[in-house]
């Protein structure tokens, strides 16, 4: 029997969007086939134009914004991710089928990303 999860959508210009069809699928869970792990907009390449130009958007006034306070909103990121590292390492072993070592480990790895990448000296 498969156990229902929440219904997901795309961010998309600061806002929680369905696809352009309106349809979805849901994502199982590989090690618990019984499980959805939610349903997930089936997105299109309009969906993907729609957040292409959002994104184009949002750059105008990301590269505005100085280095240094760039820098401090990167590293809030990284922390907030580190904060929440084990539910995240939890949902990619449920979505992916990665043991909760190898969900740490992405999970580590995207924190690291982001504080290596960071200009010194200018969180």
């Amino acid at each position: 029997m498969l156990t229902m999860s929440k219904v997901f959508y795309n961010f998309i210009d600061s806002k929680w969007v369905n696809s352009v069809s309106g349809k979805s699928f849901d994502n199982i869970n590989p090690a618990n086939k019984d499980e959805s792990l939610g349903a997930f907009p089936r997105s299109s390449g309009q969906d993907v134009e729609h957040a292409v130009q959002a994104a184009k958007e949002a750059f105008k006034w990301w590269s505005k914004v100085t280095p240094p306070t760039r820098g401090r909103i990167l590293f809030e990121a990284g922390k907030i991710i580190a904060e929440r590292k084990m539910l995240l390492a939890k949902t990619l072993a449920n979505e992916v089928g990665k043991t909760l070592k190898e969900g740490l480990g992405e999970v580590k790895a995207a924190v690291d990303t982001i504080q290596q990448n960071l200009p010194s000296g200018k969180t």
